[in-house]
């Protein structure tokens, strides 16, 4: 184990893509470095799904929270007159 403290460490996964992804070497490290964590937290099952695609194990520790925005309140959204 590489971090050795008794205190929780949770870690939110916001993205469905990053550059490290297309890497083989830093996989068999994120892998390593992924299982340390107490809780993973995914914003969306999009999230979710590609990150268990990306790691290629299974892992009993991730949940999803779907993200907090509430895009329909944003798309409705009237621009702010400046005068």
């Amino acid at each position: 184990m590489i971090y050795c403290s008794k205190k929780p460490i949770i870690l939110t996964e916001h993205s469905t893509n990053n550059k490290r992804r297309g890497n083989s070497l830093l996989k068999e490290i994120e892998v390593i470095i992924y299982r340390q964590f107490t809780k993973i937290v995914t914003i969306s099952d999009s999230a979710l799904d590609s990150l268990k695609n990306h790691l290629g194990v299974k892992f009993t520790n991730i949940v999803t929270i779907n993200n907090g925005v509430n895009l329909e309140i944003i798309e409705k959204a009237k621009p702010y007159n400046k005068a």
